[in-house]
């Protein structure tokens, strides 16, 4: 299929998916000044198990001396200080653990002299069609940050939307998957965890359950703000070895200050964790192609499975760019770029709102001619990679549409079955009225393929083969969270 073809096909599933970003109409700014001073940093330390210091997010309600916050925030520690950011004097409390309701993953906690009087109430239903605002400390920052949402369209239900893996997880802990939860259009940063959700009357609606902390991405659900009601009267004991999963829910474990930002395009991201190769690779969109890609390499399976990837999240729609551990992104032009110590490898990223089938034409074509069309000459002819890509877009259940592509660009016939070509690897996705392009490209380097995989042929670098796949796999890997 010609690329026009392709990108065609694009065009016509994103028509159907996408929404223009930031359209949200904003909860009232004065209605979030107003509760801003009611909502608290909870950090929760010497904790048991494999994460000994956790923050999360809370917000008193009702009253100024009650906090809701995520069990799975503060289970099994000894120490949770709350801090709060809009009080006068000292802004730290101490506070105990009072109240849990395991099933719901929430925790009630108690300070008994707070330096606010500020509190949430209950809102009394939740009217699905209406703008709501999430308030919380995501990444761990010690400034609250906000960020617009609606309910998203799907299945209410824990059991019906998380995959396989998330739901052995989930598993070993107390938590009800067939209790009725509230999905939202957007992500939620890890550390925004037990955090508020609340109406243009500045009532709660909802709890940030924290979200699926899956790979390289985190979405998130909420549960239905009525259920404190049911915390404050239950008579549940605190489990001190309280299983807190590996990948369902997601709190931030250090204090990370302002995060580091940049803008690729017309979007920035934000720097977020930095994964191993098997917890970026658990949200592959296509995990067949991905092992393929490690055999393909030919690099030892111990050294991929040692390799660590950044990741950058652009927050208001969750899309997240993975890129190697061990280069920088950086901001070039009306781009953003990663490349290898040599040079050799490029990664290029570029994002814009992209709010019409028109739009999405427009940029991701422009995206293709600028960066994935090689300079040298000569060029013998593409040759689609068929093995490591299918060359055609797909979507996943929440819509997210992404099409990843390779191609040998060739540049000289050296005999039959070898071709001296150059390998690109490319990943175009959208969702949410956002468009995000990613490409490896290695232009400076041209390397003898063997066409027919027949040993003895062609013989590659093995530094260059690994650094290959470091790039690629990164590039596969970028993706949306699953929603």
């Amino acid at each position: 299929m010609s690329l026009s073809r392709r990108l065609l096909s694009l065009f016509a599933f994103l028509a159907c998916t996408l929404d223009p970003l930031g359209a949200t109409a904003q909860v009232p700014t004065s209605v979030t000044n107003n509760v801003a001073p009611a909502v608290v940093l909870v950090q929760a330390r010497k904790c048991s198990g494999d994460t000994p210091s956790r923050n999360g997010t809370g917000f008193a309600v009702d009253n100024s001396s009650e906090v809701v916050t995520a069990y799975h925030v503060v289970a099994g520690c000894d120490e949770i200080e709350l801090w709060y950011e809009y009080a006068s004097g000292t802004p730290s409390r101490t506070s105990s653990l009072s109240r849990v309701l395991k099933r719901h993953d929430l925790a009630l906690l108690t300070v008994s002299n707070p330096p606010t009087n500020a509190y949430f109430t209950i809102a009394g239903a939740l009217d699905p069609d209406k703008d709501l605002k999430a308030l919380g400390y995501g990444l761990g920052s010690p400034s609250l940050s906000d960020l617009d949402l609606r309910v998203a369209f799907g299945s209410a239900r824990l059991s019906q939307m998380l995959p396989t893996e998330n739901m052995r997880d989930l598993a070993r802990t107390s938590i009800d998957t067939s209790q009725t939860i509230i999905r939202f259009s957007r992500p939620l940063m890890p550390g925004m965890s037990g955090g508020p959700i609340f109406d243009a009357n500045g009532e709660v609606v909802a709890v940030v359950a924290g979200g699926l902390k899956n790979g390289a991405v985190s979405s998130s659900w909420g549960w239905p703000a009525t259920l404190v009601v049911a915390l404050r009267q239950s008579k549940e004991t605190p489990d001190r070895n309280a299983s807190v999963t590996g990948t369902t829910f997601a709190f931030a474990t250090t204090d990370q200050g302002d995060a580091e930002s940049l803008t690729c395009g017309s979007l920035i991201f934000v720097k977020g964790k930095t994964l191993s190769f098997a917890e970026a690779a658990a949200t592959s969109d296509d995990i067949a192609r991905l092992q393929m890609t490690t055999g393909f390499s030919g690099v030892p399976r111990n050294e991929i499975e040692a390799f660590h990837f950044q990741t950058w999240i652009h927050p208001e729609s969750g899309a997240t760019v993975v890129i190697p551990d061990n280069v920088d992104l950086f901001e070039d032009g009306d781009t953003c770029m990663a490349q290898s110590d040599d040079g050799v490898f490029q990664q290029v990223v570029k994002a814009d709102p992209a709010a019409t089938p028109l739009d999405i034409r427009q940029i991701s074509t422009n995206f293709e001619l600028a960066v994935m069309q090689p300079q040298a000459t000569p060029n013998i002819g593409w040759y689609p990679d068929n093995v490591l890509t299918q060359g055609l877009p797909t979507t996943r259940q929440d819509g997210l549409v992404v099409n990843r592509k390779a191609v040998f660009v060739g540049k000289e016939n050296l005999g039959p079955g070898r071709v001296l070509a150059i390998h690109q690897f490319e990943t175009l996705m959208a969702r949410g009225g956002s468009f995000v392009g990613i490409a490896m490209t290695n232009n400076e380097v041209e390397q003898c393929f063997n066409v027919f995989n027949q040993p003895g042929l062609c013989s590659i670098d093995p530094d260059y083969l690994r650094d290959w796949a470091h790039f690629v796999l990164a590039t596969q890997m970028s993706t949306y969270p699953i929603f």
